[in-house]
């Protein structure tokens, strides 16, 4: 899914799962006076919900044109006197104050894959104020072999089957050696194996990725050999 068409926001905004824990954690830290900045904002939905608590100031930082959108969702919801839009990444951008809080969803799929985190960090040391917080402040990541042989047929085994009668057979190698990152509800897979810890990030605590992924890589290989 890709989130530089405005649309390709609606698993993001109507996560109810997601968003209530968001919503939980903003109403916890945002007090009266808290600056907050929501960095990679994307149509602002927790920048909204830091307003709705009772922020003072909302940054609403994202580097895709549909940062438009979000400045009229604001006014739509009568939030715009508190709430600024920032277009750009945080690398280029200028936020005018030092932040309370700091709410992001840079945890990526699994993670490190998108290589997210270097900008949260950078926002971190850049403009969260000592005492500040981070909407999150840590991240885990598990594993566990699974039996889904539905999936497996729909994504790998189709490729043995010729289309309109041309063997497309040599793809297959790369389908079964291709990440796919997808919901898992509504799936028949089985887990073969109790899950597994392979990383716990302490977001306030981190500065890079690259020992991060080190990590992830050893426990990966004593886990699966």
């Amino acid at each position: 899914m890709t989130y530089t068409h405005i649309i390709g926001h609606r698993s993001m905004v109507f996560d109810e799962h997601r968003n209530s824990l968001y919503a939980d954690a903003i109403n916890k830290a945002v007090k009266p006076e808290s600056i907050v900045l929501d960095l990679g904002a994307g149509l602002g939905i927790h920048g909204l919900m830091a307003a709705n608590a009772g922020a003072r100031k909302v940054y609403l930082v994202e580097p895709d044109a549909g940062l438009d959108v979000a400045a009229r969702i604001a006014d739509r919801n009568k939030s715009s006197d508190r709430i600024q839009c920032i277009q750009g990444t945080i690398e280029e951008s200028r936020i005018p104050e030092p932040v309370d809080v700091i709410i992001s969803v840079f945890t990526g799929n699994f993670l490190l894959e998108e290589d997210l985190l270097p900008s949260l960090f950078y926002a971190r040391d850049n403009y969260l104020k000592t005492d500040g917080i981070l909407i999150p402040d840590r991240a885990g990541m598990e594993v566990v072999p699974v039996s889904a042989p539905e999936y497996f047929d729909k994504h790998i085994a189709a490729w043995s089957q010729p289309a309109q009668g041309i063997d497309f057979g040599l793809v297959r190698e790369y389908a079964a050696n291709n990440i796919y990152y997808d919901d898992h509800h509504g799936m028949t897979e089985g887990f073969l194996a109790e899950p597994a810890g392979i990383i716990d990030l302490d977001f306030m605590q981190a500065n890079t990725n690259t020992d991060s992924c080190r990590d992830v890589l050893v426990t990966l290989e004593s886990i699966f050999g």
